[in-house]
């Protein structure tokens, strides 16, 4: 239970982005070494850790807790979430009430966009709308557009959220029958399209178009990807 104290602090706007990414640096510094670089509880000292790091990113978790929870565990430090053992969460007592929302930001923006099912024709119309999105990148990128660039990239990385949702199923295989949107690899490309789009859209605000350039073809990548996989394998 959280200490009177912590309860009744009134949290700040955690949606606003500069308050996320100030949360984000100092995650990196100090957070993702047991919780992993994207929340999911996979640092590179989790493996010999007792109890595991938190799974930051599982709706479990985030509907479980309060704002006020999170940065009172981020404060004190203590067993954390996860349960008992022998490993204990380093505390971050000195940090300012402003950092801590701030991480208290980040960790809240890693909670799973609640995903609508979509069903096959949403699914074929999905696809034209993504299509639509790529040519609009290909051109900014020889036009070497920032804005229309940037815009067709934040584009996809927004519609890639609804291929989790996909309600169609896999056709043939060990995972015959099963909802594709449940399959583990299919989250993976989807996550990975997202991310090329987001790195692209970066570099592109940016004005790197050498680099930009060299990350366009990550996004047709990640998209030809999971067709390569899934095209005779969904219906």
């Amino acid at each position: 239970e959280v200490p009177e104290k912590f309860a009744a602090m009134e949290a700040p706007d955690l949606t606003d982005k500069d308050r996320i990414e100030a949360g984000k640096k100092a995650y990196a510094s100090s957070c993702a070494g047991c919780h992993g670089e994207a929340g999911k509880g996979d640092g590179k000292y989790a493996a010999k850790m007792d109890p595991k790091p938190t799974d930051l990113t599982s709706a479990e978790f985030q509907d479980a807790v309060t704002d006020q929870y999170i940065l009172w565990r981020i404060k004190t430090g203590d067993e954390g979430y996860a349960g008992e053992g022998k490993s204990k969460m380093k505390s971050k007592g000195s940090a300012s009430d402003n950092d801590l929302w701030e991480l208290t930001a980040f960790v809240r923006s890693l909670k799973p966009a609640k995903v609508e099912p979509l069903s096959h024709d949403e699914m074929e119309s999905l696809m034209d709308d993504l299509k639509a999105e790529w040519k609009k990148v290909q051109a900014a990128t020889s036009a070497k557009d920032k804005d229309k660039g940037a815009a067709a990239a934040d584009k996809i990385a927004e519609l890639s959220d609804k291929l989790m949702g996909y309600d169609g199923n896999v056709r043939g295989g060990d995972h015959d029958g099963e909802k594709v949107r449940d399959q583990a690899d299919w989250k993976k490309f989807a996550e990975d399209f997202k991310a090329a789009a987001e790195e692209y859209s970066k570099l592109a605000k940016a004005g790197e178009w050498a680099k930009a350039g060299d990350a366009q073809p990550n996004i047709g990548d990640g998209c030809g990807n999971c067709h390569d996989v899934y095209k005779k394998k969904r219906r």
